[in-house]
Order: structure tokens, then sequence, then C-alpha cells
């Protein structure tokens, strides 16, 4: 018998697994910048025009459109800022890939100024405890 057929692979339990992911700490911030302009952050950082301009954002993309806590939409975000809005479910049965293209056509045209310049700024609007996943599909399918 070989060496390595005298070996056998070692794996994790369920439980010994749940151990590891449990025991993973990460520090979430209320905003992040992902790429350069491309800022994700949550309901608080999206309400706050005032950090929103701090920060320069010109276009907020809100995947938490008509969600609990969501006010987000043009008239409450008024003349400084571009909004789009998609109404997303929390199911497994919600289908996103609707929103791809819609929700790329409307990044590129935020990051492109008539000069072909990039804008300041452009927000993800997201809740890290509920929508994070559905904002890394999105991002992920500019």
């Amino acid at each position: 018998m070989s060496s390595v057929e005298g070996k056998r692979k070692e794996y994790l339990t369920v439980k010994d697994l749940q151990k590891v992911l449990d025991s993973c700490k990460l520090h979430l911030n209320q905003v992040d910048e992902v790429w350069p302009n491309i800022y994700i952050g949550n309901v608080a950082v999206a309400q706050n025009k005032a950090a929103l301009l701090k920060l320069g954002i010109t276009h907020v993309l809100n995947a938490a459109h008509s969600k609990r806590g969501s006010v987000g939409n043009q008239s409450f975000y008024g003349n400084d800022f571009v909004y789009c809005g998609i109404p997303a479910d929390d199911s497994t049965h919600f289908d996103l890939d609707v929103y791809f293209q819609p929700a790329a056509d409307f990044i590129h045209k935020a990051l492109k100024s008539p000069d072909g310049k990039t804008t300041q700024g452009f927000f993800f609007h997201t809740n890290y405890l509920c929508f994070n996943d559905r904002i890394q599909s999105i991002y992920m399918n500019v």
C-alpha cells in the first residue's frame, strides 16, 4: 500500500464547522469603499444626506427599496443625488436577475459624466443584516 493510500482525509464534523463559523467575528462598518468611488453602506448612512455629501456621493442604488426602514426615493434625496430603487424581497424565490441589467446600467451611467470622467461617488444602500448578499450579487454582475 502506498503512503497516499494509507492516509485518510480528515474532515470537520458539522458541529466543529459550526463552532469555527460561530467564532468568526467580522467588524462591520456603516459604510465601506469597496472600489474607487463605490461605497456599500447601511440604512443609517443612506438616510444621512450630510454624510453622503461628505463622502462625495452623487448616486444612490437602494437594494432595500420599499422595505422596512427604507425611506429612500428621488423626492427624499432631492436634487443632490440621483436615486434608483430595487424592490427586492428576502426570499429564495425572488428573481434578482431581472434587476442586474438595470442596476448595471445605472451604475455605469453614474460612474461616467458627459466628459468621460467618473463622478465623485456611488453608494449602494443595503442593510448588512439582511441585504448584503443581494448587493454583492448586483455588484458582481456589473
